[in-house]
C-alpha cells in the first residue's frame, strides 16, 4: 500500500482516514490500522513517523469537530478507495497485522472516447526538420511567443513600438546590425490610447504607420444594437486570424499587456487556465509564422528573474 502514497503521503493518509471514518470505522481502529501501516513502511526516520501519526490524529480530531479537512474526500470522491480495500484493511487489523499488508487499489476506468475523436500522432522519422526563423536573430523568433517583462515605467511598451518600427521599415537591429524582415505589425493595447501615446511614439521611432494596425475593440452587432467590448484571447482568436489573413505580411503581434487580454473567465495566476488560453495563441502564431510579443509586469517578490513575471509561471514557460 505504501508505495501508492509516495509523493503526497500526508494527503493520502488524510484520504484513507476520511474513507475509513465514512465507512463507519471507530476512530481508535482507524488510528491503529494506519499507525501500523506507517510503522511497517520504509520509514527509518522517527520524526517522519511522528509526523505521520500527527496527521492521522489531527484528521480524526477535526473530523470529530465537523471541520473541513484538506485532502479529506467527500462521499462522491470515495470511489478511489473501494469497499474491497476497506474490507481487507479490516481483516488485516482483526488478524493482528502479523503479515505485511499488500493491496492493489482499484483504478477507475478511463472515460469513454467520444465518437469521432482520435489522437493525432506522427513518428519521429517522418518529421521534416526545419531551422528556426527569426524576426530579430537571437531574441525574437517567428511563430513563437516572446515576453518582455519589467517594472512599470521602464519603457516596455516603448521598446515594443521601437521593435515595430524596425519591422515596418526593415532597418537593422541594434548590436548585430542584421536587417529586420519588412512587414506589418498588429498591436493590442489595453493601457495606452492610439491618439496620444501609441502613434506619437511610433512616429518618434520612425515606423511606417501604414504598416501598423491597432485593434481598438471588438464590435458585436446584435438585434438590440451594436456593442463594443475589449479583445480577449479566450474568445477572439478567430478574429485575430482574420486580421492575419487580411494583412498577410504581418511579422509580429504585440499584446500589451498580455494579462489584460486573457479574458474575464481566465485566472492569470492559474497555470492550467493560462496554458489553455496561450496554447491556441501559440499555435496560431506558428501557423502564420508571426512573432507574438507579450508585455508583462513584474511582481513584488525578490526571487529569481524567471519567477518575477506577474501571474502564472505558464507565461514564462510558454515563451521561446
Amino acid at each position: 500500500l505504501w508505495p501508492m502514497l509516495t509523493g503526497s503521503r500526508h494527503h493520502v493518509l488524510q484520504h484513507l482516514t476520511g474513507a475509513m471514518l465514512h465507512a463507519g470505522w471507530e476512530p481508535k481502529s482507524v488510528m491503529g490500522v494506519l499507525w501500523r501501516i506507517v510503522q511497517q513502511a520504509d520509514e527509518q526516520d522517527g520524526k517522519e513517523q511522528h509526523d505521520r501519526k500527527k496527521v492521522i490524529a489531527d484528521t480524526l480530531l477535526r473530523f470529530s469537530n465537523q471541520e473541513t479537512v484538506s485532502g479529506m474526500p467527500s462521499l462522491e470522491e470515495l470511489q478511489v478507495i473501494s469497499a474491497d480495500v476497506l474490507e481487507r484493511l479490516r481483516d488485516w487489523w482483526d488478524l493482528g497485522s502479523s503479515q505485511p499488508l499488500e493491496i492493489k487499489l482499484d483504478h477507475q476506468a478511463a472515460a469513454p472516447v467520444p465518437a469521432g475523436t482520435e489522437l493525432v500522432m506522427v513518428t519521429a522519422d517522418q518529421v521534416e526538420v526545419r531551422p528556426l526563423e527569426w524576426v530579430w536573430k537571437g531574441f525574437i523568433p517567428r511563430g513563437k511567443l516572446t515576453i518582455i517583462a519589467g517594472d512599470p515605467g521602464l519603457g516596455k511598451s516603448q521598446v515594443s513600438l521601437k521593435i515595430a518600427a524596425h519591422i515596418t521599415r526593415g532597418t537593422p537591429w541594434p548590436v548585430e546590425n542584421h536587417a529586420s524582415p519588412v512587414g506589418d505589425v498588429i498591436i493590442l493595447s489595453a493601457e495606452d490610447d492610439a491618439e496620444d501615446t501609441i502613434v506619437p511614439r511610433l512616429k518618434a521611432a520612425g515606423a511606417d504607420l501604414s504598416r501598423v494596425h491597432i485593434i481598438n475593440a471588438v464590435l458585436e452587432r446584435q438585434p438590440a444594437g451594436e456593442k463594443y467590448r475589449g479583445f480577449t484571447l479566450e474568445r477572439d482568436l478567430g478574429l485575430l486570424e482574420t486580421a492575419l489573413k487580411t494583412y498577410p505580411d504581418t511579422r509580429a503581434v504585440v499584446i500589451d499587456p498580455v494579462s489584460a487580454h486573457l479574458g474575464r473567465g481566465t485566472d492569470s495566476h492559474n497555470d492550467s487556465e493560462v496554458r489553455s488560453v496561450m496554447a491556441p495563441a501559440a499555435a496560431l502564431a506558428q501557423a502564420y509564422g508571426v512573432a507574438v510579443l507579450g508585455i508583462a509586469h513584474l511582481n513584488k517578490g525578490c526571487k529569481q528573474a524567471i519567477y518575477r513575471t506577474m501571474g502564472s509561471l505558464a507565461f514564462v514557460a510558454a515563451a521561446r
